[in-house]
Order: C-alpha cells, then structure tokens, then sequence
C-alpha cells in the first residue's frame, strides 16, 4: 500500500485537464453488486527544462454505487458520465466486453464512444500502472476507494505465467476502480510514446499483492 499512499495528491479531488494534454478514460461497468467506475488520466511534463521528467496523472475517478434491489440505470449513468468526460475534452472510453453491444447503444445516445478491450492486454495495462507507482511517476486522487481497490489487487501464478486478481472485498467490493485506473493510465501512456490521439487499445482470491 505503500507505492498507492505516495502517489495520492492532498488534493484537489478533481483536477483539471493540462491545457493541450490528450486524456485518456478507462471504466468498468457494474449495475447491481459491482459499482461502475470511470477514471480519466492524461501524461504531462515536470521538472527542470534541461531533465523533464514524464508523470500520468489521474485527473478525476468516479463511481456510481446500484444493489440487486435498486440497479443502476446505464443509461442515466452514461449521461453523468459524459458530463464528466465534457470538462476533459474526451468522448472515447475503453472498457472491458461485458453487456459491451447494449453498453455501446447507451454511449451513442450521449455522444459518447465505447471501445471494447482485448483481453491479451489487461496484463500488460496492470503493468504499467505498477511500474508507474514504483518510479513514482504516477499522480492519484484521494478518493479512498480507489485506494483500496489499487492495493487488494493480486497476482496468481499459473502455468503460463502470471495472471492478475481482483478479490472480492468484505465490503462487497470487487476492486471496481482496478480496471478503470489501468486502462486508463496505459492509455495515456501509449498516447504520449506515439505522440497523436490513434493510441493502441488496452485489454478491457489469493496470491500476492500486485502492489
């Protein structure tokens, strides 16, 4: 939890898109027991002029929170997205296939465009967000489910390798923010190594932590 607490910023909650910066939105949808999740991140240059150095910031995460009694609504959900995404100068969200053709209905209808992720590079965007925090290059919000969410992630060992898990929580929670944050950050990423908007799309309870 450590490298998580390091990147935190005291605040603000929401922090505006650098002017010229390209965002990057990740989200991950839920309408009952998992909460629907949206992050933004973009790249931007600190430091001396002579030593820039590259940091990816998430400028804003956002939740919305249904139950089996009373289930999200994707529709009104995508509306308060895309209200978010407008102060971003964004309209592309990368998520992962699930309910993916009627999600991608609903995103239409508030301008928005949904791009479905292959599942060959969820690992890889788990990666980069992992390699971020250990360089200390990456800037999170305070918002506390996202923290939590980051440090529950795990990994498991398996035949071909190592695959990532997100474990359920005691609160119900299935470190909702975890996709979201990852193809997020590993867009905005890619965004800034090619330099233009056409970025490669990224994927969409034990074992050790990933983080």
């Amino acid at each position: 939890g450590a490298l998580v607490d390091r990147a935190i910023r005291d605040a603000p909650l929401e922090r505006p898109r650098r002017p010229g910066a390209s965002c990057s939105v990740g989200a991950d949808f839920g309408t009952r027991g998992n909460a629907t999740t949206l992050v933004v991140a973009w790249a931007e240059q600190r430091g001396a002029k002579h030593a820039p150095l590259w940091h990816t910031v998430v400028g804003g995460a956002w939740q919305w929170v249904g139950s089996k009694a009373s289930p999200l609504s994707p529709k009104e959900v995508l509306r308060e997205m895309a209200g978010h995404l407008r102060r971003y100068g964004a309209r592309r969200i990368r998520c992962d296939g699930w309910s993916f053709d009627a999600m991608r209905d609903h995103a239409r209808d508030v301008g928005l465009e949904l791009v479905q992720t292959r599942l060959g590079d969820q690992d890889a965007a788990y990666a980069k967000l992992k390699a971020l925090l250990s360089t200390e290059t990456l800037e999170l919000p305070p918002v506390a489910e996202l923290r939590s969410d980051l440090i529950a992630i795990r990994q498991k060992a398996t035949s071909g390798g190592v695959r990532i898990v997100l474990p359920r929580m005691a609160n119900g929670r299935h470190c909702d923010f975890a996709p979201a944050a990852a193809l997020a950050v590993a867009g905005a990423q890619q965004a800034r190594q090619l330099g233009n908007h056409q970025v490669r799309v990224y994927g969409g309870h034990s074992g050790p932590r990933l983080i």
